[in-house]
Order: C-alpha cells, then sequence, then structure tokens
C-alpha cells in the first residue's frame, strides 16, 4: 500500500479504484475513474494512468505533440484539432456503408450521443439508417435534450413509436403557437381593418408552425395524431363551456396546420387533403384574405356541411339496414345531425335535446356547475369527426370574427332593403355557421354535434332590433330632438331584449360587441354609448367564468379607445369613457393577459394627452383597480412556461408571452398588417423596445407595463397605493 494510501480504504489494492479496467474516459464511466482514482489512489500515480488513458495510442504521436508544445501549441487546440479532423474522415465515410455497417457503428457510438463533440457521428448514421432497431429508438426517446437535434426524419420514427412523446412534444408546439405574438394579435382583434390580410405571413413565420409541419413531414400516422391531439385540447370536457383566447388559438393552429401542410410541398398537400375538415379550412382561408364571404363561397361552406351530414347518414342506414332490408322514411344519425328536407328544415336535434343543451348554457351562464353529459350524450354512439373538426375551423378568431361582420352587413342589408331578417337567406345561413362556431364547446361536451336552424330568438328578436338600431343611427343624423326623444325610448325598450339574449347566446354577445366597436369607429358615440351599456349589462349577469370569452372585446376595445383619444373624438369626461373604461374595461383586466396590457396602454395615452388629459389621481385609482382584478391570471400566467417545458429554449420566441422583455418576441414583422400606418408601425416597434427595457420581475406578465407606465408617470404612485407597493416590493 503506498505511503499516502487512506489507512481506512484497506480494501484497496493499487493506486487506483476498481474502475482500472476503464476503458476509457468518455462519459459518466470516465467521469467517475477519474474521481475514484483520485480520491481513493496516490494523487501522482492517479494523475500518470488518467494520462496514459488519456494519451493518443498512436506510439508516434507522443514526440509530434512535444513538438507542437515547443511550438506553443496547447494541448486542447492539438486535441481537438486531431478530433475533428477524425469526426471529418469518419462523417465523409457514412453514405458508402452498408446497413448491417452503420448498425455496427451506431452500436459503437451510441453511448457516446449525450457528448455534444461527438454526437454528430451517431446523428448521421441515425439519419442513413431506415428503419432504426428499435432499442435506440427508446433510448433516444428517453433525452430530450438529444432529441430535438435529431435529424427530422429520425424524431418522426421516434414518435411514430411512442406516442406518450409525441403527444407531449405536440401539446408544448401547440402552447408555444398560442402564445406567438402574430397569433394573439390576431386571435384577439375583432376588428377586420387590422392584420387579417397578414394570415398567410403570420403562418409562414411562426416557429412553432414550422415545428408541426416538421414534425408531421408526410407521415399519416403522425398527422393524424396531430389532428386528434388539437381535437382533444380544444374539445376537453374538463374546461370551461366559454371560449377564451387559449382555446380560440387551438381552432386557429388547427386550421393554419393544415394550410402550411397545403403551403409546404405535394406530399404534405396530400396528406392535409385527407383531413375531413380540409376544403373547409380552405374556403374561409380564401374568404378571410378577401375579408368577404362571396355569395358562391356561402353556398359552398353551407353544402359541406350538407355534404357531411348526408354521407354521416348513409352510414348510419347502412348500419341499420342489416337484417330489415333498409329503413323507410328519414332517420336522425347517432352524431346528432339531420338533413334538411324540402318541406321542413331540419335542426339536426330534438327539441328535447335542443333544450337540454340550452338548459347547460343557460346554468353555466349563470354561475351553476354543469355535469358533463346528457340524454344526448348517452344516446350518441361517437363524434362526428368531420363536424367536430369543422366547427373547430369555424372557431378559428380569424374566421369567427369575420362571419360575425358579415351578419352584421346582412342586417344593414335588411334595413336598405326593407327586407325583414328572417326571409334574408343570406342572414339565415351565416347565422347556422355562426351558431355552429359558438355551440361547438357545448356540443364537444355533450359529443353531439348539429347544423341548427337559426333560432327564431335570435331571427325574430335580436336582428330586427339591430335593424332598428341601424334606422335609429340613420335618423340621428337628422339631430331633430323629436326624433331623438323617439329613438331614447326605443332604444329602452330594446335594452332588456337585447341582454336577455346577450346573456343565452355568445352569438348575440359576439354581434352586439362588433357592432359596438363599428359604431366607435364610426363615431356614432350615441349608438355606442347604447350598445356598451347592453354590453356592460350582460356581463353583470353572467358568471365569472365567462370573462375570459371577453378577451378580444377588450383588447379591441380598449385599441379603439386609445386611438379615438389620440384622435380627439373621445374625452376622458365623457359618458362614452366611463361606458368603456369603468364599466367595461376595468372588470375585463382578467380576461387575458395582452388585454390587460392593451388597457394599460389606454390608460397611458389618456394620461399623455397633451390636452384635458387624464388626472393623476384618477389614473392612480385605474390602476389600483387593475392590479386587484386581474388577480387570477397575473397567477396562472407562470403556467405557460410549464405548458412548453417539453421544448427546448431555443424554440421558444414568445417565452413569457405579454408584458416582459423576456416575453414577448419582438419580431414586429411577425404582426404588423398591410393596412398599419408607417406611424402605427414605428408605435408597436416602439412598444417592443419598451418591453425589452423592463424585466418581468414576478413573472406575471404585467409588471413591465405597470412599469413603464410609473416611469412615464412617476407621481401617479402617490394616488395608487396598491401598485406602488407591487413595484416596489412586490406585494
Amino acid at each position: 500500500m503506498s505511503n499516502n494510501q487512506d489507512p481506512d480504504n484497506d480494501d484497496i489494492d493499487g493506486p487506483v479504484s476498481a474502475a482500472t479496467d476503464c476503458p476509457n474516459l468518455m462519459g459518466n464511466t470516465g467521469k467517475e475513474f477519474v474521481r475514484d482514482s483520485l480520491e481513493k489512489g496516490n494523487p501522482m500515480d492517479a494523475v500518470l494512468l488518467i494520462q496514459e488513458k488519456a494519451a493518443f495510442k498512436n506510439a508516434t504521436c507522443r514526440p509530434l505533440l512535444g513538438f507542437l508544445d515547443q511550438l506553443g501549441v496547447r494541448r486542447k487546440e492539438s486535441h481537438e484539432y486531431v478530433l475533428n479532423r477524425a469526426l471529418e474522415s469518419i462523417l465523409r465515410r457514412i453514405p458508402q456503408l452498408s446497413s448491417e455497417k452503420l448498425v455496427g457503428l451506431l452500436d459503437e457510438t451510441f453511448p457516446f450521443i449525450g457528448i455534444h463533440q461527438l454526437r454528430s457521428v451517431p446523428l448521421a448514421v441515425l439519419d442513413r439508417l431506415h428503419p432504426i432497431p428499435v432499442t435506440f429508438i427508446k433510448q433516444l426517446a428517453m433525452d430530450n435534450e438529444v432529441f430535438w437535434d435529431l435529424p427530422s426524419r429520425v424524431q418522426r420514427q421516434v414518435w411514430a413509436l411512442d406516442k406518450n412523446l409525441l403527444r407531449r412534444h405536440a401539446l408544448s408546439l401547440i402552447a408555444e403557437y398560442k402564445y406567438e405574438e402574430g397569433t394573439w394579435r390576431q386571435g384577439l382583434n375583432m376588428e377586420l381593418e387590422y392584420g387579417v390580410r397578414e394570415r398567410k405571413g403570420v403562418r409562414e413565420r411562426s416557429q412553432a408552425l414550422g415545428h408541426l409541419v416538421a414534425m408531421v413531414g408526410s407521415k399519416a400516422d403522425i398527422f393524424k395524431g396531430v389532428s386528434e391531439i388539437l381535437t382533444e385540447s380544444y374539445g376537453d370536457k374538463e374546461s370551461s363551456i366559454f371560449v377564451g383566447m387559449k382555446e380560440a388559438a387551438v381552432c386557429a393552429c388547427k386550421t393554419q396546420l393544415l394550410m402550411s401542410l397545403y403551403d409546404a410541398d405535394e406530399d404534405a398537400r396530400k396528406l392535409c387533403a385527407t383531413d375531413p375538415a380540409y376544403s373547409l379550412a380552405w374556403m374561409i382561408d380564401s374568404c378571410i384574405k378577401v375579408r368577404e364571404i362571396s355569395e358562391q363561397k356561402l353556398k359552398e361552406i353551407d353544402g359541406f356541411f350538407l355534404s357531411a351530414i348526408k354521407a354521416e347518414e348513409s352510414k348510419e342506414r347502412k348500419k341499420k339496414s342489416g337484417g330489415r332490408g333498409g329503413g323507410g322514411g328519414q332517420a336522425s344519425n347517432a352524431k346528432g345531425t339531420k338533413a334538411p328536407s324540402s318541406s321542413k328544415p331540419a335542426s339536426g336535434v330534438s327539441d328535447r335535446t335542443r333544450n337540454a343543451l340550452n338548459a347547460s348554457r343557460d346554468e353555466e351562464s349563470a354561475g351553476a356547475p354543469v355535469k358533463v353529459g346528457s340524454p344526448a350524450a348517452d344516446k350518441a354512439d361517437e363524434i362526428s369527426r368531420t363536424l367536430a373538426e369543422a366547427s373547430m375551423c369555424l372557431r378559428d378568431p380569424c374566421a369567427f370574427h369575420l362571419l360575425v361582420h358579415e351578419i352584421i352587413r346582412a342586417v344593414k342589408h335588411c334595413v336598405e332593403h326593407e327586407q325583414l331578417p328572417r326571409v334574408n337567406a343570406r342572414l339565415k345561413l351565416l347565422t347556422k355557421l355562426l351558431i355552429m362556431a359558438t355551440n361547438s364547446k357545448d356540443m364537444f361536451r355533450h359529443d353531439y354535434f348539429q347544423y341548427a336552424e337559426p333560432d327564431m330568438d335570435i331571427m325574430g328578436t335580436l336582428y330586427p332590433l339591430m335593424c332598428g338600431f341601424v334606422l335609429d343611427g340613420k335618423l340621428d343624423e337628422l339631430d331633430e330632438q323629436e326624433v331623438l326623444l323617439s329613438q331614447t325610448e326605443a332604444m329602452h325598450e330594446a335594452h332588456t331584449e337585447v341582454v336577455r339574449s346577450m346573456v343565452r347566446y355568445e352569438l348575440s354577445r359576439k354581434v352586439i360587441e362588433v357592432f359596438a366597436l363599428e359604431r366607435l369607429a364610426n363615431d356614432d358615440a350615441w349608438m355606442a354609448e347604447s350598445l356598451l351599456d347592453m354590453v356592460a349589462s350582460c356581463m353583470s349577469k353572467l358568471a365569472t367564468p365567462s370573462v375570459p370569452e371577453f378577451a378580444p372585446f377588450a383588447y379591441s376595445l380598449a385599441r379603439r379607445v386609445g386611438l379615438m383619444l389620440k384622435k380627439g373624438t373621445m374625452r376622458v369626461d365623457s359618458v362614452l369613457w366611463k361606458l368603456a373604461v369603468e364599466k367595461i374595461l376595468l372588470n375585463l383586466v382578467d380576461s387575458e393577459t395582452e388585454a390587460h396590457e392593451e388597457i394599460l396602454n389606454t390608460l397611458r395615452v389618456a394620461q399623455s394627452l397633451e390636452s384635458d388629459a387624464l388626472d393623476v389621481a384618477q389614473l392612480g385609482g385605474y390602476l389600483d383597480t387593475c392590479l386587484q382584478k386581474s388577480a387570477k391570471s397575473r397567477q396562472l400566467y407562470p403556467d405557460r412556461a410549464i405548458e412548453r417545458e417539453a421544448l427546448p429554449c431555443s424554440f421558444r420566441s414568445s417565452e413569457a408571452g405579454a408584458g416582459a422583455g423576456e416575453g414577448l418576441h419582438t419580431d414586429t414583422s411577425l404582426s404588423l398588417p398591410l393596412s398599419l400606418t408607417a406611424a402605427a408601425s414605428m408605435e408597436i416597434s416602439n412598444v417592443n423596445a419598451a418591453r425589452e427595457a423592463f424585466e418581468d420581475r414576478y413573472g406575471d406578465g404585467v409588471y413591465p407595463a405597470y412599469a413603464r407606465l410609473a416611469a412615464a408617470c412617476p407621481a401617479v404612485l402617490d394616488h395608487a397605493p396598491i401598485v406602488s407597493a407591487y413595484l416596489g416590493d412586490g406585494r
């Protein structure tokens, strides 16, 4: 035993541990050998042994290394040079190797795949080897860092074998897509004037969509798996019936993925054509591009649904015809759909079932817990995949908001041509499509899909009242006292009916919201006040879970108010300001982080006006209210990072979403619409630059926005004790 040997280690014979048989010093085995040698043996002997094992095996290398030492070349540099030349030599020979030799080389080099400097060899072998032995695929699925360095074709082989890994990675990429700036800007924008025509540009620049397209490639099983994951993510029966920004973004991901595959190459185009909703997604995308649904396209979209229903019914008749020689008469299928006949348009669902679904919506709107499942669900054999995925395409925010705008145009057409809304065929078809979209989440929960005729509450009550609003707007231009008095009385009578409809139907809420934004854009203050008052009344009657549904309206209204303040068409002491800000926006700061930030931006604009600016004390009160009412969304904000935990950091272009310098990814080209002026483009660029100036101290997504506002107006902190404490010590 060496004199320097630790007497407590009397079982060790020699200068090193039992790891002396280590063939090389690579990886964890090499680390353990070096550690044990230095800890348990004579350090000098251990160093000599380590040097021997780390040395080049060719005897002629030693004097050459000594010569390089004399020339001032460091050992690290000389070893790295030799390693790189050796790697180049091996990589050049790999394409000429047979499958048998490739497997042998992979077996020898695979243990070193975790070492970054040596990873290129096993990766090159994996890229050439088809198919890859299952034992290697299973090991690749276990190392997340190595996995994302694999060639795409190798990744697809791993996903094809490991469905759980496919699900985990797909969900993370979907989450990444949801929080990309281009996604949420279009998803929250209810006004067609901004950004719709940039839809293709957004998907082309979306990093998450690019990775999803690469994930799918041309493999049908992976495409089917990703499609099912998207459908399951949106149709989660445990989630709220109300559709917020995140849920709608999943629908956008569905349609944008289909269109991205269509744009990719011929193989991907053939693959996406196998999706049951592909033709609908393509038609909708062409309508969004021109911001209009033509008569021809509307008929084609309606024909898509009628064909889907007919195909489902045909399947059902074939199932039921066995042993009975076919069925006489018209039978409803198990999907809750029914083909319309010429004599009586079918709703696709019985009155009893419709009442059950409506009761479910009414109960949740009132805040009561709703049980998932119903008699209708028990009767359904399976979900109609075509109608399910079609409803998601209609729920894509760009498609959804376009439908709402088209309905408002159709209502105006009824006024101009003195036509009753219920007999306007175009308005009826548009309403059927919007009903399909607004009810999609509810239909997923009940496994019962329907392409229903519009309810008379909509066609016979809401739309006629809207026609009256349009007429009132025309009469208001006359500005006669007697006319204005008549308008006020009529509006008061209509208020109750419209609010009742809004509480019950999301369709009514969205139509009135967009109508209000349109009136604001046209500086019709009188009508906008009445419509905003209806929205505020509706909000007061809905349960708290409904708040995320209003995120697009909150974001769009805040933007519109900010623009009106800059134009001078709204004052901070007006009735319109109090309705828009105090009754609506301050109550919607918790709807979504991005909406919260836009509301703060609007308050900042109001405070910075050259004349009639918002009083500092009033601003302080607004800010404290915003912070108090946004507790839930700020608390949930860090979950965004958890949703994307399966992705490497390099993939996360929008790491924290809105607000933070480490949050929103700041490529303004991703979101700048063609219709924006140069001044507006510069404004967005300035906002993104400002985000980088403030770190998101608490990771809640809005700290930088409050910090920017406080930096611009320090006096506000004297009137906002809650915000002052928040910025000062985080309470």
